[in-house]
């Protein structure tokens, strides 16, 4: 990934089958404030979740998750150079690719999200590794029910739930 000029990359299997074009670069972030998010309690969030698919066979979830921060970290100038993604140096994410101008993604899906990152995205060949980042990146902006119940459907009161309550 020599080359720093923003490029179109073309998205295919998104539904409707016409494939989405996105700038990834130069496209904006979207920040995850008030706070960076910390990858290894995301991480962790995410190897918690049946979907992760996580067994003791794989070792312990901490190990697992210093693996994925110290993995994404080795990432960061590519994620920021060509996703406009930011991690620093501690292991927090900053900010996000911004896809659709004044649309934030449901951060309840962050934890797989990152947790996706570092084991679905094929870092290894150029464009296999657009494809796949924008394959988990689209799954993580698309639109999907809460994991947590409605609070309108509570008969005992509500509880707010925000990004920077699941870290």
């Amino acid at each position: 990934m020599e080359d720093a000029q923003p490029h179109p990359v073309v998205c295919p299997g998104v539904p409707g089958g016409h494939g989405v074009v996105v700038r990834l670069r130069h496209q904006g972030e979207v920040s995850t404030a008030p706070e960076p998010a910390p990858i290894h309690d995301l991480a962790m969030l995410a190897l918690d979740l049946e979907e992760s698919g996580w067994s003791e066979a794989g070792g312990p979830k901490d190990d697992l998750a210093k693996y994925i921060v110290d993995f994404l970290k080795s990432k960061a100038e590519t994620l920021s150079d060509y996703f406009s993604m930011e991690i620093d140096q501690e292991g927090n994410l900053c900010t996000l690719p911004l896809l659709l101008e004044h649309y934030t993604p449901n951060m309840e899906g962050l934890p797989m999200f990152v947790l996706r990152l570092a084991t679905e995205v094929n870092w290894d060949e150029e464009k296999n590794c657009f494809h796949t980042f924008c394959k988990e990146t689209s799954e993580f902006y698309s639109f999907k029910n809460s994991m947590f119940p409605d609070a309108s459907d509570s008969t005992e009161g509500s509880q707010v739930v925000t990004a920077t309550s699941l870290w």
